[in-house]
């Protein structure tokens, strides 16, 4: 393997030529090769600078700083709350549980989610300089946009915490397990925000069906209503969701209640398998990344 000017991993091959002279022939790097997961972790500086950019960019001159990684999911609950809240009182099938609790316990996961594959489906656009000018492992760019989302999603996590004070919710040792479904939670993340990112480079119009996809996914996982209390055909697509798993099973965490392993078990291999398709996906468009960016 060589290298040409722009720092592109690249196959050479040798031949002669009439005249006695080598001739070297150029290739892109094919299949799997060229996904460069072994660049991801030679550029993980690159990676850190861009979601420090990234979080400083968000929150420079603005009025409220941080506490806009707030807002969205307050405000979405609050205005829910008020629509829902008299309908349902207690949070269905979770007897003594305030509603407002219960929807925030599902809103917190999906705002990390919505975040960062909205963030994701313009990050080879937005960055469209850097891929023209030199090269780097091109995965870095929606990458990046997971560390913003989870810095949000820790800044909005502390209003949980106040609002588990507020109802009296008790703190149990399950809460040693939140990072099973945050794992699954970023796993399913950066599986479909690849593959966002990379379809808009070809379909610009993708980004502008992002933002309506995801508020109909709001409905289409168990965020406001818990997974047993939906209709018919949405309740299958509960298993087929890659969020599913992981709101329920943070609920679960926050409110005490029994764990659906099954289903995050089964949100897991969804989210692995979006994942696989999207940097094969990936792996099959980079090479006309710096062409038609």
């Amino acid at each position: 393997m060589t290298t040409v000017s722009s720092s592109i991993p690249v196959l050479a091959e040798a031949s002669s030529t009439r005249g006695g002279q080598r001739l070297t022939l150029i290739r892109p790097l094919g299949g799997m090769q060229s996904l460069d997961l072994p660049g991801l972790w030679h550029y993980r500086d690159l990676l850190w600078s861009l979601t420090a950019r990234d979080i400083k960019v968000r929150y420079k001159q603005t009025l409220l700083g941080a506490a806009w990684a707030v807002l969205q999911p307050v405000l979405t609950m609050i205005v829910l709350s008020a629509v829902l809240g008299p309908l349902l009182g207690q949070a269905a099938d979770h007897p003594g549980v305030a509603y407002p609790i219960f929807l925030y316990t599902g809103l917190l996961p999906w705002s990390f989610f919505a975040a960062a594959v909205g963030n994701a489906a313009g990050s080879f656009i937005s960055n469209a300089g850097m891929i023209q000018k030199v090269y780097f492992p091109r995965l870095i760019l929606p990458l990046a946009t997971l560390g913003t989302a989870l810095v949000d999603f820790a800044i909005a996590g502390t209003v949980l915490g106040g609002m588990m004070v507020w109802y009296h919710t008790p703190l149990s040792m399950a809460w040693l397990l939140v990072p099973l479904p945050l794992a699954v939670m970023v796993l399913a993340a950066a599986g479909v925000g690849i593959w966002v990112a990379t379809l808009s480079v070809t379909y610009r119009d993708v980004r502008y069906v992002v933002p309506f996809a995801l508020q109909l996914g709001l409905f289409l996982t168990p965020v406001i209503l818990p997974s047993q209390r939906l209709p018919g055909i949405l309740r299958g697509l509960v298993w087929v969701n890659p969020m599913s798993g992981p709101v329920e099973t943070l609920r679960a965490i926050a409110l005490g209640t029994p764990l659906p392993l099954a289903e995050l078990a089964a949100s897991a291999a969804v989210a692995l398998l979006c994942l696989m398709g999207g940097l094969v996906w990936y792996g099959r468009s980079v090479r006309r990344f710096a062409d038609v960016v």
